[in-house]
């Protein structure tokens, strides 16, 4: 109901970017209820992978993401030295075929 509110109160959304799969679900639930159709009417991203809608997503290497983490948790932790560094995770872009 609040993502209902907040989309007829911002009726000029084109776009919408969800971070969950719950998000996402809820969020295509709320256009179609207000007869707005994804993709022609709102574009949808979304990061996890709703598999029931047909919207393009960002799947992230949670496994490598994970091990990064808990690699610098540790150094942390036992107090090793920790040089400051940029860890790039690669992500995939995924799209259906009716998105392409």
């Amino acid at each position: 109901r609040e993502i209902i509110h907040f989309l007829e109160e911002h009726s000029d959304i084109t776009a919408v970017f969800t971070l969950t799969e719950e998000t996402a679900r809820m969020t295509y639930t709320a256009l179609q209820t207000l007869g707005r159709a994804v993709p022609e009417d709102v574009e949808m991203i979304t990061f996890d992978d709703p598999d029931f809608i047909d919207i393009p997503r960002i799947l992230q290497n949670e496994g490598q993401l994970g091990k990064a983490a808990v690699e610098l948790l540790l150094a942390q932790i036992t107090g090793s030295a920790i040089q400051e560094e940029k860890i790039v995770i690669p992500v995939e872009w995924k799209v259906n075929d009716s998105n392409k």
